[in-house]
């Protein structure tokens, strides 16, 4: 008796595991033109789905990776206020933006570029 107790109880905890997670998996509504993306922190913010000006808050780890896809890049930082050569070899930045250091990047000069992505 007390087995099957306790197996109608252990079916009714796995139902129970098993919805959770559904629920749990509720989907960010973003606003047309936008689509969820789950950052770094696993918090899901809505990106816009063609970015058209995006601002890099680093130079290697992610400026370069978008330049090399041909995202439209508006700002990115540099190195002591000039774009280090590995950048400017292989891309033109006459129309890049330095928006400071990429110890210290500028926030005020990035919120003048109205970025609608920043890439970090």
């Amino acid at each position: 008796m007390h087995y099957r107790k306790f197996s109608l109880l252990m079916l009714l905890v796995l139902l129970l595991v098993s919805v959770v997670p559904l629920a749990a998996q509720d989907a960010t509504e973003c606003e047309d033109g936008f689509r969820p993306f789950v950052d770094a922190r696993e918090v899901t913010v809505c990106v816009p789905d063609m970015a058209e000006r995006i601002v890099s808050t680093h130079d290697y780890n992610s400026g370069v990776q978008l330049l090399s896809l041909g995202a439209p890049v508006i700002g990115m930082v540099s190195r002591g206020g000039e774009f280090t050569p590995d950048v400017t070899q292989f891309f033109d930045t006459s129309e890049l933006v330095d928006i400071g250091n990429y110890t210290e990047p500028n926030i005020e000069r990035i919120l003048e570029l109205q970025p609608d992505l920043i890439v970090t």
